[in-house]
């Protein structure tokens, strides 16, 4: 999956010599290849360029399809047989720093001809250039909607939210007050809750620690809501980094949550107050996630698991497992672990 292209735009002509020089990369091949994309090692295709920095991409790394790699030298002898690696003691670093030249900020988005029915638009609002609002939609004092935002039938934003550039919202769907929503595709039928932010950049840094340098990492991917979703009040969810950020039709988000970037929670899952969902876990159908519960980056959970409250999940969990403690463990488990080391110590 390429990066989101309703929200950023790739240099046209982008050529391996500019990524080599950027880097500082030496290489004999011919630098004036042009690349078609930057993504991840499981998405690219031929003529993409990619990264390996975390082992647990490895299966990917071997397979991938890009025909360019930024890996150590030590990685390189584990590379797919048709990429070139490209060798960089910090491959993340150099990946964001070709990233970051590659690509840019879409500011202009193609005319879209609409009526807009002002009846029931505040005269304090403020409606930007290329805006479409559907039959029947509120819009409530000082609202902000931005170029090239789409508003579907029977919508209501209230009053202070802003939508940022080309953001979509679905029919039926209320935007309560104060919210904020940018790099977003949202479903119909859906209720965003007072305070919410949708689609700020992910937390991702790379870092140098030679040249004693640190650079963000660019965030090029978007958020797609599907249809019948809840997010509760002052809850965020972050945009991907190149890849989206998704939530499931008729998932269910309680307050003060916290959904990392290109986090993908599946169908019908329960998410409760205060849990945090770290970037590139992947969420089943139908998961349960205890309120303050834990989850790291890059791991997986099966559908219908079930994470107890205040629990730290570092690694996998099956389908229809229930997972409890820190580290979580099978409910099972934990219950014996819970005996021996408290309730046979009474006195």
């Amino acid at each position: 999956m390429p990066i989101n292209n309703r929200f950023f735009i790739r240099k046209e002509n982008f050529t391996l010599k500019e990524a080599l020089e950027v880097t500082g990369i030496k290489t004999e091949f011919n630098t004036d290849i042009k690349l078609k994309n930057v993504d991840t090692l499981l998405d690219a295709n031929v003529g993409d360029i990619s990264f390996f920095h975390n082992i647990k991409y490895l299966k990917d790394f071997q397979n991938t399809k890009a025909s360019f790699v930024f890996c150590t030298e030590k990685n390189k002898v584990k590379i797919s047989p048709i990429s070139i690696a490209l060798v960089h003691e910090i491959p993340y670093f150099a990946y964001s720093q070709v990233a970051s030249l590659m690509y840019s900020l879409k500011k202009e988005y193609p005319e879209q001809k609409a009526q807009i029915d002002t009846k029931n638009i505040a005269t304090t609002s403020v409606i930007k250039d290329n805006v479409i609002i559907g039959e029947n939609s509120i819009i409530e004092d000082y609202v902000v909607l931005k170029n090239g935002v789409i508003i579907g039938k029977n919508v209501i934003i209230g009053a202070g939210t802003i939508i940022g550039e080309g953001v979509e919202i679905g029919d039926n769907t209320i935007i309560d007050y104060n919210v904020v929503i940018e790099f977003a595709k949202i479903g119909q039928s859906c209720h965003i809750y007072s305070g919410v932010k949708i689609g700020q950049r992910g937390y991702g840094f790379a870092v140098d620690m030679i040249n004693m340098k640190v650079i963000d990492v660019p965030q090029y991917g978007g958020v797609l809501i599907g249809d019948g979703v809840d997010i509760g009040a002052n809850t965020t969810v972050d945009r991907g980094a190149i890849n989206d950020t998704t939530i499931g039709s008729y998932t269910k988000i309680d307050n003060l949550v916290q959904i990392a970037h290109n986090v993908k929670l599946g169908i019908g899952c329960s998410v409760i107050s205060q849990a945090g969902i770290a970037g590139g876990a992947e969420i089943g159908n139908f998961v349960t996630l205890g309120g303050q519960s834990g989850i790291s980056g890059h791991i997986k959970i099966g559908d219908k698991a079930t994470i107890i409250a205040q629990s730290a999940v570092h690694s996998g969990v099956p389908s229809g497992e229930t997972y409890c403690g820190t580290p979580a463990v099978e409910y099972k488990r934990w219950k014996r672990i819970f005996a021996k080391t408290y309730i046979a110590k009474k006195p």
